[in-house]
């Protein structure tokens, strides 16, 4: 809004000067002072604008220069000058702008990575949006996050373009002592190139490869992955500062990466690689918080809970292994019919507990049938043998259920779940 406003009373002082002097024949010398601030507020909006401004200011009065320069010197010398100042104000304000920009931009880069880092329901989308934003920040067309295991192995790969590299490639060049992504990671070099024939992550590809920058991430001294961005345009080089930029992000990213981990240990299930106890508990808390404080009737959060029947036998056959394997098999089909806005968290061991927004219990009970369905009659693998399971599950609605805390919550479904088993399991109950 601000950029638009300078830009109008811009041009309409502009327009208002020359008018005045081809119209009504108002002497330039007078009214040409006035352009100054025209000068100012160009130079404000970029640097190049407020330089080209004067400099077009100056061909439009070359004539006017010319034709002084026989009759009075002395004004001529004057457009002149002003011009020249013209000129030094327009660098001057354009510097100072371009300081406060990148001081602005840190400052941004941090507040909205920490905005980013704040919704971890989904690691995989937090380093995805990281990558994103990277790309945007940065103008590249491509950006990728590469991150190893603390023996140097290549733990995952995120990047904002739907085209990943080869993994496997990429474990190649982390082992090869010679390429420069092994060289980021074991000697913490930064690097950027603005000769078309060089690839951070493939080495030589060609004339097509991209331009690109690529650094460490760093964390305590211990490096944990790459940043690569890459340039799409041929007309696009980067520049040693951009590359002190993108290292000093780096540090930023490193240090939200690691509270991500830590994070992630906290709330998340490791196993699983979804949310825990802790936030579940904290989730639930505060739907509740917010179903007090705003008495509103119209917002239903629908809770379920899913407890895998028999499942200790898994456990007394086929040991740990095998019921993990049905746990992770049991999520993947789980969130397969639940929407992408709905919440699943593991409670603990084989319970769970989902969240459904706006949904009543009718709903809600049809969505769970239909994975109950579905889930008793699919045949899980276990050491190449068939397997069959069921769930049992019970409901409450938010505020239809009277609870007014998370112990409350659990209580009304673990009682409700109780009742459930009774039936003969395999069974959904919401009353």
């Amino acid at each position: 809004m601000r950029r638009r406003a300078a830009v109008i009373i811009g041009v309409l002082l502009t327009v208002l000067v020359f008018a005045a002097y081809y119209l009504y024949n108002i002497d330039l010398v007078y009214t040409h002072w006035i352009l100054l601030i025209p000068v100012i507020l160009f130079a404000y909006i970029d640097f190049n604008i407020g330089i080209y401004y004067s400099i077009g200011i100056g061909l439009s009065t070359i004539n006017y220069i010319v034709t002084l320069s026989v009759k009075d010197r002395e004004k001529s010398i004057l457009i002149v000058e002003n011009i020249v100042i013209f000129l030094i104000v327009a660098y001057v304000i354009g510097v100072i702008v371009e300081r406060i920009k990148k001081k602005d931009d840190k400052l941004t880069a941090y507040s909205d990575l920490v905005k980013i880092s704040s919704e971890r329901e989904d690691r995989d989308k937090f380093y995805t949006q990281m990558a994103e934003y990277t790309s945007k920040k940065f103008e590249s067309e491509k950006t990728y996050l590469i991150f190893i295991t603390k023996d140097n192995f290549l733990d995952r790969v995120f990047s904002d373009s739907k085209e990943m590299p080869d993994k496997k490639e990429i474990e190649d060049k982390i082992r090869d002592e010679e390429s420069l992504i092994s060289k980021v990671l074991s000697n913490g070099e930064i690097f950027y190139s603005n000769f078309t024939e060089m690839d951070i992550r493939f080495e030589t590809k060609g004339k097509n490869s991209p331009k690109f920058m690529a650094v460490p991430i760093e964390v305590k001294g211990k490096r944990i992955g790459v940043i690569t961005v890459e340039s799409g345009d041929r007309y696009r080089n980067y520049s040693k500062e951009e590359l002190k930029n993108l290292y000093e992000y780096a540090a930023i990213v490193g240090i939200l990466s690691e509270n991500m981990e830590y994070y992630k240990r906290g709330f998340y299930d490791e196993l699983l690689e979804i949310p825990g106890d802790r936030y579940i508990k904290k989730k639930i808390e505060s739907i509740i918080e917010d179903k007090n404080r705003r008495n509103d009737l119209s917002v239903l959060h629908t809770i379920a809970m899913l407890d895998i029947d028999n499942f200790k036998k898994i456990n007394e056959i086929y040991g740990a292994i095998g019921g993990d394997i049905i746990l992770k098999k049991s999520v993947e089909m789980f969130k397969e019919i639940l929407g992408e806005n709905d919440f699943i968290g593991r409670l603990s061991g084989n319970t769970f507990i989902v969240i459904l927004e706006n949904k009543g219990k009718y709903i809600t009970k049809d969505i769970l049938e239909e994975l109950r369905n579905r889930y008793m009659t699919t045949e899980l693998f276990i050491k190449e043998r068939k397997v069959k399971m069921t769930f049992s599950a019970s409901i409450i609605s938010l505020p239809m259920d009277s609870v007014d805390s998370y112990d409350e919550a659990r209580d009304l479904l673990e009682k409700r779940l109780y009742r459930a088993k009774l039936t003969g399991k395999n069974f959904i109950l919401e009353y």
